[in-house]
């Protein structure tokens, strides 16, 4: 969907969260791919549906995506 933009919390190797707000999807996949290269070295290519299954269907969705990452649609 066009237009669309995510606030992306993202908990990092010190147990500190970083939020980003108002990420269109290329933003928010660049920026989640780039956060978990470097704090957990986590070499992961991440796609829509991942972000589609972190919102909507978690139990479908890599453990640790879950304890470090939350998306939710800006509004």
């Amino acid at each position: 969907m066009k237009g669309i933009k995510y606030n992306l919390t993202f908990q990092d190797k010190t147990g500190t969260s970083l939020a980003f707000s108002e990420l269109k999807m290329s933003e928010l996949l660049s920026k989640l791919e780039t956060l978990l290269k470097e704090n957990y070295g986590i070499d992961n290519r991440i796609s829509n549906q991942t972000i589609y299954n972190l919102q909507n269907r978690p139990n479908h969705v890599s453990r640790l995506l879950r304890i470090f990452v939350r998306v939710e649609k800006a509004t």
